[in-house]
């Protein structure tokens, strides 16, 4: 069931049970899943782990970015939001450990949506499609309405991180720190057009694209504040840019790249660290504009695009806001709970809401994007530490 808005950080009640027997099976094997997927996946956006990457993964991941859970573009047009809205916050896809599961809030049920993947994670739906990696190292995508297969392919390492453009799925794959690569893999065939490898002793940590402009994090022994341009055409990375910001998620939208984390403390250390966005030009990577958004450093930004408006999330201040894209100024913020985005979760976005993953609770809290006010908030089964919303 939904909570009532009454409350704006719902903390008790609308927990359900998910039926008996081979459930019990299913939930210990997930939580399993989850704790390990928690020691290898950092959960950006575009980076999605569910988390979603953001990345996000959602799951939100996703892929998410974790990535996050949709597809960022750099439309200014608010018909396609810069981003693929999902479902109306009632169901979700979870990993069982063994397959993938539909989740009714609502009704409080569940039912097998796809068998036969072994420790599916990073779920992310976008361009229609649910995407995922398995035990196996093997990014996967299938269709998010039938659940019939659409394509699969190797990854060269662990998933990472997944960005999803209408030609090709932007993957980092590999242990962030000691083998992260980029692979670009084309939707058509599922087949990997190439893969970038960073520089020696650096990583890869991030993706962010839309259509012809996409970008990774990393690379640089030097300094932990710069991106690189992406060739799609041939997976080429080029020289590094300075964002004035360590990143924490990154996405393409709004005629923009944002990037969102930490301004390092000043040289002379009169100045401590603090959270910040950075915004570039998508196309040459100029620094548009970067300005605090308060809170300390470290707090774990992440960033999404959509309804015509730049969204943030500030882990440790727990809260969501809301931007101006074009002038950066802050329209908004509410407060979203203890630990929100915390681990960090992407933002997720259903057709008419914007929703933010307390991890604390286990709870999602939606928010109505032009009013911000609350709507509705549900709890999470403790196994959906990675889930994206059902189209």
């Amino acid at each position: 069931m939904e909570c009532q808005p009454s409350q704006p950080h719902p903390s008790e009640g609308c927990r359900f049970d998910f039926g008996k027997g081979t459930i019990i099976k299913r939930i210990i094997v997930a939580l399993i899943l989850v704790v390990a997927a928690c020691g290898g996946n950092d959960g950006s956006a575009g980076n999605s782990d569910d988390t979603a990457s953001g990345t996000n993964d959602t799951e939100a991941s996703t892929g998410g970015s974790e990535t996050e859970s949709t597809d960022s573009g750099s439309s200014d047009s608010d018909a396609d939001s810069e981003s693929e809205a999902e479902g109306d916050g009632t169901r979700i896809f979870v990993s069982t450990g063994i397959g993938i599961d539909i989740v009714d809030l609502v009704a409080e049920d569940r039912e097998v949506f796809a068998d036969g993947y072994d420790s599916a994670y990073g779920l992310t739906v976008a361009q229609g499609q649910l995407w995922f990696s398995d035990a196996a190292n093997s990014l996967v995508s299938i269709d998010a309405s039938s659940g019939d297969e659409q394509g699969k392919v190797a990854l060269p390492g662990q998933f990472a991180g997944l960005e999803v453009t209408d030609e090709m799925a932007w993957v980092i794959a590999g242990f962030i720190g000691a083998d992260s690569q980029l692979v670009g893999v084309e939707r058509d065939g599922m087949v990997v057009r190439g893969a970038a490898l960073p520089p020696e002793f650096s990583y890869y940590s991030l993706v962010a694209a839309a259509g012809d402009d996409v970008w990774v994090e990393g690379g640089d022994v030097d300094s932990s504040t710069t991106v690189r341009k992406v060739d799609p055409a041939s997976v080429t990375v080029g020289e590094p840019v300075d964002t004035g910001v360590i990143a924490d998620s990154m996405v393409v939208g709004s005629g923009a790249l944002w990037v969102g984390g930490t301004k390092p403390m000043s040289p002379d250390g009169t100045t401590g660290p603090l959270s910040a966005i950075a915004k570039l030009d998508p196309s040459t990577g100029a620094v548009l504009d970067l300005f605090e958004i308060g809170g300390f450093g470290d707090g774990e930004v992440v960033l999404e695009v959509a309804f015509g408006y730049l969204w943030a999330t500030q882990g440790l201040d727990a809260v969501l806001i809301k931007f101006d894209p074009a002038s950066g100024e802050e329209l908004d913020r509410v407060e979203v709970g203890t630990g929100a985005a915390g681990i960090p979760y992407p933002i997720l976005l259903t057709s008419d809401a914007i929703w933010v993953v307390n991890s604390t609770d286990s709870q999602a809290l939606s928010f109505d994007p032009e009013t911000m006010e609350f709507v509705s908030g549900i709890s999470l089964p403790v196994f959906a530490g990675a889930f994206a919303f059902v189209p």
